[in-house]
């Protein structure tokens, strides 16, 4: 497994805890409850692994942008256990260099690199439209 495909993991399990973010104050969510980031929590070892690989999948069929994020190859639990830094908490990756807040760039120095990474995504979203159109 490549270091992409780890990566793929963390980030499906990322889009779920935001989604999770964004219905605690209220924001409409796609994601149903039964799928939800909450719905891991009551789950441990194989029927952890086995509801991990359900969401994957059941999010991954049918039309619109849900099913494009979701739509990927599961990867065994196993393999990712395997790996280094499989833990779900992700402390690793903060930045110990911003600890003082002192020398943290300006806030127009981090909104630009901010919209140009969003303008990025957006464009390869728009790559991923297009191709699911041609299809």
């Amino acid at each position: 497994m490549s270091y992409g495909d780890y990566l793929e993991q963390p980030t499906y399990l990322l889009f779920l805890k935001v989604d999770d973010e964004n219905r605690q104050i209220s924001r409409a969510s796609a994601i149903p409850d039964e799928y939800s980031w909450q719905s891991l929590f009551a789950r441990d070892g194989n029927d952890l692994e086995i509801h991990y690989r359900t969401i994957l999948t059941e999010l991954g069929t049918g039309s619109g942008l849900i099913p494009v994020i979701f739509r990927s190859r599961a990867y065994p639990y196993a393999d990712l256990i395997a790996r280094d830094k499989a833990n779900l908490d992700i402390f690793w990756l903060r930045d110990e260099s911003l600890e003082d807040t002192a020398s943290l760039p300006n806030p127009d120095v981090l909104a630009a690199e901010i919209a140009e990474d969003l303008q990025a995504a957006l464009e390869q979203f728009g790559e991923i439209a297009e191709d699911l159109q041609v299809s």
